[in-house]
């Protein structure tokens, strides 16, 4: 059985006082994973510094749609350092999970990942599809796990 736990937790919290909606951790690696549904661009940019500033090593901005995901890919080329941009990941929830199927088990790691989900108070309809996306991220990480 794969060591996974999934809670609401202080963990994804990050050192200046923001938080990632989730953060998932294997062995030494660590991702935090920001979910871009209804924001604005600007906003996804934002949150897209702040977890690279939270030392991950790895960052997702996880997106609903090629429109979208094209719009940040464009401004994180221009606006990231080359070491920040090999990091980070602008995706579909679909690429994401061909994402963790393709990384190495880091040294020593486990069977899974460590999963730590919070969330931004925003509006209610955006708290809704937010949640969804991420309900629907972290069974997609569970599913592969136990797979």
């Amino acid at each position: 059985q794969p060591a996974t736990r999934v809670a609401k937790n202080k963990e994804a919290k990050l050192p200046e006082g923001g938080i990632v909606d989730v953060a998932l951790s294997k062995g030494e690696l660590s991702i935090g994973c920001e979910c871009s549904i209804t924001e604005p661009i600007d906003h996804a940019m934002d949150n897209l510094h702040k977890c690279l500033r939270g030392a991950f090593d790895y960052v997702a901005v996880i997106v609903p749609d090629e429109e979208k995901r094209g719009k940040i890919e464009r401004l994180a080329r221009k606006a990231l350092p080359a070491a920040d941009r090999k990091r980070t990941l602008i995706v579909l929830p679909e690429g994401f999970f061909h994402f963790l199927d393709n990384l190495p088990t880091p040294k020593g790691g486990t069977a899974g990942y460590e999963v730590i989900v919070d969330f931004e108070p925003g509006t209610a309809e955006d708290e809704t599809r937010r949640q969804q996306t991420v309900v629907d991220l972290v069974k997609g990480v569970l599913r592969k796990l136990r797979g």
